[in-house]
This record gives C-alpha cells, sequence and structure tokens, in this order.
C-alpha cells in the first residue's frame, strides 16, 4: 500500500474511509501494485452512499456573502493564525501542517478524480 497514511483527525471534516482507502490505493508507488483506472471505478467509493448528484441542479448552493470568496477565507484564517502565532500561540507550525496536509489530499483527491473522468470518457469513446 502507500507510503504515507492520514489520520482523520488531520481533516476539519469528515472524510469517508473508503475515499481515504481509494486515494492509498491511488498512490501506490509500485506500479504492479498501484490501482488501475479500471479497478478505481470499480471501487466501493464510488458505490456507496451519499452518492453524488445526477445533475448539477441536485448540488444546491453555497452561500457566500456577496464579494467574497473561499480563497479570502483560507486567506483571512491563515492570517489569523500567522497572528496567532506572533503573539505567542506556537501553534501556527500544527496548523500549517495540517492546512498542508488537507490541501495536498485535496489535490490528490481531485488529481484521481481527473484521471478517472479521462479514463471514463476514454472507455465511453472505445464503447462507440
Amino acid at each position: 500500500m502507500c507510503v504515507c497514511r492520514w489520520e482523520q483527525s488531520l481533516f476539519p471534516y469528515p472524510i469517508p474511509q473508503s475515499a481515504m482507502d481509494l486515494v492509498q490505493r491511488l498512490l501506490v508507488p509500485d506500479p504492479k501494485m498501484r490501482y488501475t483506472c479500471q479497478k478505481a471505478i470499480e471501487h466501493r467509493y464510488f458505490a456507496e452512499e451519499p452518492r453524488a448528484p445526477s445533475s448539477p441542479e441536485e448540488l444546491g448552493t453555497l452561500n457566500l456573502t456577496p464579494g467574497s470568496s473561499l480563497h479570502e477565507y483560507q486567506t483571512k484564517k491563515a492570517k489569523r493564525a500567522a497572528k496567532a502565532a506572533q503573539d505567542g500561540g506556537g501553534q501556527l507550525f500544527g496548523s500549517l501542517c495540517v492546512f498542508v496536509l488537507f490541501v495536498c489530499l485535496v489535490g490528490w483527491l481531485l488529481a484521481c478524480l481527473f484521471v478517472l473522468l479521462v479514463c471514463l470518457t476514454q472507455s465511453f469513446f472505445v464503447w462507440l
């Protein structure tokens, strides 16, 4: 399996165990043991509830105040953490590590989903 192990407590919201398992299987350094596109598509993560909505309209909306964005929220959070560290909080390093791990996991999940999308697209055109 993957050399790296993540613990649920590192992330600010619950991540399904099956998602963690899928990411770890996709990040295995040995290509012979790493999941293929087909095995990844068949992974239990994509069959478990809650399933992704079938249309974008079912996603709902993200209620942000006018003029704000997630980037702004993350920047303000990082600035608050930096200020707390300067004031003697000393927890910036720990918070920064958790943030970096979270960003890396989200990035890898997005990359994996992109790879799966490419695989599905290629499979679709092969069927035609």
